[in-house]
């Protein structure tokens, strides 16, 4: 469970993270940024402006978010784990696992 939503988390931070840089490198992240401020009634005339692209950049970003979505969902699923195992022996029962009949 722990490595599961570790690698679902941590696939979609990087992903995300990817598709910004690539929006960055394709130079149309300013135009999105900007859109998306204004959807939720930001103001986006003090300045805030997209920088210039650079791969090393966007490798650190897309790999460091990819290592902290793993980190956050193996420690999400460790505290689901433990949750459920502390349900189970305060329930005084294993869980029941069904097997399917054929």
């Amino acid at each position: 469970m722990k490595n599961k939503l570790g690698m679902i988390l941590a696939a979609y931070l990087g992903l995300w993270h990817l598709s910004w840089s690539l929006l960055v490198a394709l130079g149309v992240a300013q135009s999105v940024l900007d859109w998306v401020l204004g959807l939720h009634f930001i103001d986006n005339s003090t300045g805030l402006r997209i920088g210039t692209f650079h791969w090393l950049t966007a490798l650190e970003l897309v790999g460091f978010t990819t290592i902290f979505g793993y980190i956050v969902g193996w420690l999400i699923g460790l505290a689901w784990e433990l949750l459920h195992k502390e349900r189970e022996q305060f329930q005084g029962h294993a869980p029941v696992h069904t097997v399917p009949v054929h």
